[in-house]
């Protein structure tokens, strides 16, 4: 799961970088960043009903930490587009 978790990340930072994104976002890029992070999402969150944490602190770090950053970026640019 870290993999994908990892690779996830990597191709949201990636995008980003590609784009140039900084604290100025426009709307197309808010769209572009919305069609990649979306499906990212979702698949994640399929990933996880079926994932079986290995222990408590794995699943505690997951919500508490990785899953926010990412969910974070999945409000934030249709935020940006509205």
């Amino acid at each position: 799961m870290q993999d994908y978790i990892n690779e996830i990340l990597h191709r949201i930072n990636e995008e980003m970088e590609l784009l140039g994104i900084d604290e100025n976002v426009c709307v197309e890029d808010a769209l572009h960043m919305i069609d990649v992070i979306r499906p990212l999402f979702d698949n994640l969150r399929n990933m996880t009903v079926k994932y079986e944490f290995q222990n408590e602190e794995e699943e505690i770090h997951f919500f508490k930490d990785i899953k926010p950053d990412i969910l974070s970026r999945y409000l934030y640019f249709p935020q940006i587009r509205n």
